[in-house]
């Protein structure tokens, strides 16, 4: 059809635009743990500057041109260890360049390959439920004659998770940060997690990456634009940096709902969907920026399960996107969306977001809690080196989402994939605020503390109070009286304290203690301890 473009002609479409354009440099993605992202934001408020690395993963040439100065040369000299252009020596040691476990460096060609092991296990100290986690993979990465980079890492795993969590994948049918799953003795998971991408450097200031995975946007710990929170999915992006400005293009297919047996999904085609989002980031002052967020959520399958594919009509890559959905009588969910970061002092940085579902002024004016008056908005707080004590660091963040955000009036359309918010994991209709202690007396030994506590409000049987976006909006309960919380009453409060001792390069002993009280439900107080190399911890803090 004239209008759509379908995935196959999309995918060829992207794969020929690759190979017809010139390449001239590598762009690695970086892939930060903890302790990294602790010293790229202690990088940035010491120098008073700010990156444009508020859209994860960026890339390492952006984390490079951003900590150039200063406190900045440990982290930057880990990158460099591998990725500078001039080193030629051929490596084939097992941690011979001291970070990775295998690595290859020539003039035209560069690899590292690392294992991925997340072994951990412990104790609910009230019922006595063991909880484990047990994760085995491998990452490879490099780049090909200094014109592509690549990057792939896929784990088998299995886990036992808290019961909290259990309640979270009944409720959306699946388990936060995966997609496809299988039961595991009963009451455990098994599941299969593969991400990758190939990134070429088109032209000087224009990247392109086809890739598998997530992405996610902000500063601060939770995102209310686009978090990783919903799995793994095909994207292509485009990311062109120029003066001050950075802006990026994403096109991706997504999961719509699909059809489920005890629990797990039953083999089959799924419906699908796509997103397509530009995001504008804006450097106003030296320590100032600004990002513009903008997105649709569309389907074109019919009532007979014919997948009409892409609208071409949202392929302009600069294009107001709420005019393109208004022009094709509005069948689409247009999301709006702001992101800030200002460093103050060399100390502290201040960031936030606001998310724009829909809204009527007169009716926000008027004070009635009319349902589609839907946003949120966050705000957050990071002081550096606080009180004079070197690399301890303070966070508070505080997020509100309306009722019925995210939502719309074709359950297909809505802020989902695969059948989990894109945003933050409750959904909306809740209030959150989160405090984060962080502190590493040495270089291999970090401490955090996460307190967070939420006002929410949980949908009853049959009903839609508006927390879960994946229901159709026109089940709402009522068009006005709509307040943060309406429905079951539900306050969590969450503290968790971790430590971590980094025994080798990128290998990390862990210690986690949780404690867990939900309205109406049982505490959970969880004790555990583990081993990683080469990932991040699995946080299910909700």
């Amino acid at each position: 059809m004239l209008n759509f473009l379908s995935p196959k002609s999309f995918l060829f479409l992207a794969v020929s635009l690759l190979i017809t354009v010139p390449t001239r440099a590598q762009n690695i993605y970086t892939t930060l743990n903890q302790q990294e992202n602790l010293l790229l934001d202690k990088a940035e408020i010491k120098q008073g500057i700010i990156s444009h690395t508020s859209l994860k993963p960026f890339s390492v040439k952006e984390l490079m041109d951003s900590t150039s100065v200063n406190d900045s040369s440990e982290l930057v000299q880990r990158y460099k260890l591998f990725y500078n252009k001039e080193k030629t020596r051929h490596q084939r040691f097992l941690y011979a360049n001291n970070q990775d476990f295998y690595s290859v460096s020539t003039k035209d060609f560069k690899l590292r390959i690392n294992p991925i092991i997340y072994f951990s296990g412990g104790k609910n100290l009230i019922d006595k439920e063991t909880i484990f986690t047990n994760t085995r993979g491998i990452r490879l990465s490099g780049t090909i004659d200094n014109k592509v980079s690549f990057h792939t890492a896929f784990t088998d795993n299995q886990a036992r998770l808290p019961r909290y969590v259990d309640k979270q994948i009944a409720l959306h049918q699946a388990i936060p940060y995966q997609n496809l799953w299988k039961k595991f003795k009963l009451t455990g998971y098994d599941y299969f997690n593969a991400q990758g991408y190939i990134n070429f450097h088109v032209i000087k200031h224009i990247d392109l990456t086809l890739g598998y995975g997530t992405l996610f946007l902000g500063d601060g710990n939770r995102s209310l634009l686009l978090s990783g929170y919903a799995g793994n999915m095909p994207y292509m992006r485009i990311n062109t940096k120029i003066w001050k400005i950075n802006y990026s293009n994403i096109y991706a297919k997504m999961t719509a709902s699909f059809p489920t047996s005890g629990g797990v999904p039953i083999d089959g085609l799924y419906p699908t969907k796509y997103l397509t989002a530009h995001y504008l980031s804006i450097d106003i002052l030296k320590n100032l920026n600004i990002g513009l967020y903008e997105a649709v959520v569309l389907s074109r399958t019919d009532s007979t399960g014919i997948d009409y594919g892409y609208d071409l009509a949202y392929l302009n890559p600069i294009i107001f996107y709420r005019s393109v959905e208004q022009n094709l009588g509005s069948p689409d969910n247009a999301i709006l969306g702001l992101n800030m970061k200002w460093n103050v002092a060399k100390t502290l940085s201040f960031y936030g977001q606001f998310v724009l579902d829909e809204f009527k002024l007169d009716e926000i004016k008027s004070f009635k809690g009319w349902w589609a008056n839907k946003y949120g908005g966050q705000l957050g707080a990071k002081y550096i080196d606080a009180f004079g004590v070197k690399n301890l660091h303070l966070q508070s963040e505080i997020n509100i989402v309306r009722p019925y955000t995210y939502s719309h009036g074709r359950s297909v359309s809505s802020y989902t994939h695969f059948q989990k918010p894109l945003a933050h994991p409750l959904g909306a209709n809740f209030a959150e605020a989160i405090g984060i202690i962080k502190y590493a007396p040495t270089h291999k030994l970090f401490f955090t503390t996460k307190a967070t506590f939420i006002k929410t409000g949980r949908d009853g049987k049959n009903q839609n109070w508006g927390s879960n976006p994946f229901l159709n909006n026109q089940s709402k309960q009522q068009v006005y009286g709509n307040r943060i919380g309406q429905g079951i009453a539900t306050k969590i409060a969450l503290i968790k304290f971790s430590a971590s001792y980094q025994v080798f390069p990128n290998i990390f002993l862990d210690l986690d203690i949780l404690k867990r009280k939900e309205t109406s439900q049982a505490s959970t107080s969880y004790i555990g301890f583990g081993i990683r190399a080469n990932t991040s911890r699995v946080q299910h803090n909700f």
